[in-house]
């Protein structure tokens, strides 16, 4: 009885440190899981699963503040998510010119307009993203406006 107690709880430790590998990967549409059950001794492999693809429901961060100042962090502004499958973002000065626009959301502004960075200030975005919905069949529509601030 003890040898199975552990074996399911070291198959539940082996799911969850999957989970958080996988969810790790951002911007994949899909992940695949397989659980792999090894026995306490010696840990040969007792049993391995068929593999399940997970696709995870639409979901998009939008930061309100970066900071290009090459230091490695935020230097770049734009979309964070899991499960987009379309991405468009526009990036517009209070005058309502556009100064970057991507339809890749691993393709994100770096605060330069014109080969010269933007001054400080506050920065208008625009992003409209498709994705899977909760139920994994109808799409999610996702169209967020807002300001970014840019500081240097």
């Amino acid at each position: 009885m003890e040898t199975l107690t552990h074996t399911k709880s070291t198959v539940s430790i082996m799911i969850m440190l999957l989970l958080i590998v996988n969810s790790i990967a951002q911007n994949s549409i899909a992940n695949k899981y397989r659980i792999t059950a090894y026995q306490k001794e010696n840990n040969p492999i007792m049993s391995v699963s068929n593999e399940v693809e997970i696709i995870p429901a639409a979901a998009l961060y939008i930061p309100n503040a970066f900071t290009p100042d090459g230091d490695g962090l935020n230097d770049t502004f734009g979309g964070v998510g899991e499960g987009i499958t379309d991405y468009n973002i526009q990036i517009f000065d209070r005058w309502g010119n556009l100064l970057f626009e991507s339809n890749d959301i691993n393709k994100q502004w770096d605060g330069n307009y014109k080969n010269e960075l933007a001054p400080s200030g506050v920065y208008v975005f625009k992003v409209n993203a498709k994705g899977q919905g909760k139920d994994g069949k109808s799409k999610k529509l996702i169209n967020k406006t807002g300001n970014v601030t840019l500081v240097i």
